[in-house]
């Protein structure tokens, strides 16, 4: 099977919900935060198994299931870390951005390890949920419309 399609959509779908946020967040003068990440997660998902229900007319097999969400995690830390480096040093004030150094040194890296896979682990709990029982329920919903 072709995974790029899918890998395209997911891509496409991530960088709308990116910027949706991202313009919601100036518009709004609002702090999202991490919420970002998983909203992108969530969105670009749930359009990516909707793509793969309509174009197989089936929910994706466990071996298609586990291959879609490591690549949709992949697609996601990419992302992620592009818009960090890209909008970080946007958003700070001179300043902040020089002690920025210092501040991750002086942080516990067990810690920062701790977080970095709770936090993917959330993300791939999120899209392996989505691409298993939502991918399953929007298949019945798309093969009762064809009956």
């Amino acid at each position: 099977m072709n995974y790029g399609k899918y890998v395209l959509t997911f891509s496409l779908f991530s960088l709308a919900v990116l910027i949706m946020m991202m313009l919601a967040s100036v518009l709004f003068e609002s702090r999202l935060g991490n919420s970002i990440s998983l909203a992108m997660a969530i969105g670009a998902g749930y359009g990516t198994a909707m793509r793969f229900v309509i174009d197989h007319q089936r929910a994706p097999y466990p071996q298609e299931r586990r291959k879609l969400v490591l690549l949709c995690l992949l697609i996601c830390l990419c992302i992620s870390s592009m818009a960090l480096t890209l909008l970080l040093p946007m958003q700070m004030s001179e300043e902040a951005y020089g002690q920025l150094p210092s501040l991750i040194e002086a942080m516990s890296w067990p810690a920062i390890a701790l977080l970095t896979v709770v936090v993917i682990g959330i993300h791939y709990l999120v899209l392996n949920w989505i691409f298993a029982w939502s991918s399953r329920k929007f298949a019945e919903q798309v093969n009762q419309v064809k009956e």
